[in-house]
């Protein structure tokens, strides 16, 4: 999601969400200044955890209101002077990781830390095809070891290895192609299938592990409405509908 700004073992986070706000409406701004850049505004959701890590924040050009380019994505470190991270809140799914709302108050910061490229298109965007992939691959991955202990049926575990590597393929596919939309599309509903098929598979002794799934799947569902309209967006730009396949 961004090439060449990450090391390895970097942690790090996409500030991207304004409480009550589209991402075409975000307030966040980075004003250019002499000698660099002056980022102003807050975000909605952040990891409460780490102290040592890079915020990516997606920010509004100053003098920009809308369109191509008015968006910017800025590398920011946690630790600069500035930035504020609010009471943590604890969701009710995944409560060990909570979260919290981060502010940024005049935080200065020197022009080489806007990664190029389009804020929306080239980050944004792309993003969230790549998170359904990741988090669905990362949830298949948990159930299938929980299925080895388990000792969970060998058709299970194969379409469970199939589905995590549909999944990996569709990640390397280019996100502005209709086509990827279309296939990870296919490959998410398999995998959803899979996932549903587990339920039936936890056995006496995985109490505890299941009803933890229970309570943390609905992180699945998050951006459910967005995908659907992905694939019939692709599927228009395809010369189809959705209800044709």
């Amino acid at each position: 999601a961004f090439p060449g700004a990450l090391s390895a073992a970097t942690v790090a986070a996409f500030c991207v969400q304004e409480p009550g706000r589209k991402i075409s409406e975000i307030t966040t701004t980075l004003e250019e200044q002499a000698g660099g850049l002056l980022l102003q505004g807050h975000k909605g959701w952040l990891l409460a955890g780490p102290e040592d890590f890079v915020l990516f924040v997606l920010a509004r050009r100053a003098g920009r209101s809308k369109g191509p380019g008015s968006l910017a994505v800025v590398s920011v470190p946690f630790q600069a002077e500035g930035i504020c991270r609010g009471p943590v809140r604890v969701q009710a799914m995944v409560p060990e990781l909570a979260h919290a709302e981060v502010s940024f108050d005049a935080v200065s910061l020197p022009a080489s830390r806007v990664l190029p490229g389009d804020g929306y298109a080239d980050y944004a965007k792309p993003f969230r095809v790549r998170e359904d992939i990741c988090v669905t691959g990362c949830a298949l991955a948990y159930l299938f070891a929980e299925g080895r202990a388990g000792e969970w049926p060998a058709p299970w575990a194969q379409r469970c290895v199939a589905a995590i590597a549909g999944l990996e393929s569709c990640s390397r596919l280019d996100p502005d192609d209709a086509r990827t939309h279309i296939v990870t599309a296919g490959t998410l509903s398999f995998a959803g299938a899979v996932i549903r098929e587990s339920e039936q598979h936890w056995r006496d002794d995985q109490i505890a592990a299941r009803d933890r799934w229970q309570r943390d799947r609905s992180i699945l569902d998050l951006g459910k409405e967005a995908r659907r309209q992905r694939a019939i967006k692709s599927w228009l730009g395809m010369g189809r509908t959705a209800q044709e396949t």
